[in-house]
């Protein structure tokens, strides 16, 4: 299973403008609601495994972007992934 949520911060600033009235006073607990869904993804996937004698692997698709990554003050959900893919397409910066 594959997370592609782009972008989970709590960045106040962060994704489009029209939408800041809905999601700023929604930002506050997101990652601990990130991180909660990444462990209980977790725990049912090793369920399932346990069940059908496959593994299931979890992962996500994440930022590259400082902006963005400075909203993610608790990543403490890397721990239940198998591997997280960095985003870079719209990388950009002086160099």
């Amino acid at each position: 299973v594959d997370i592609d949520w782009e972008f989970p911060t709590t960045n106040s600033q962060a994704g489009n403008p029209d939408d800041f009235s809905i999601s700023g006073p929604r930002q506050k607990g997101l990652m601990t609601s990130y991180n909660l869904l990444l462990k209980t993804l977790r725990q049912k996937l090793d369920a399932a495994a346990a069940n059908d004698n496959k593994y299931y692997m979890l992962s996500i698709a994440g930022s590259a972007s400082g902006w963005i990554l400075r909203g993610e003050e608790n990543m403490s959900g890397l721990q239940y992934l198998d591997y997280a893919s960095l985003m870079s397409y719209d990388l950009y910066g002086a160099w």
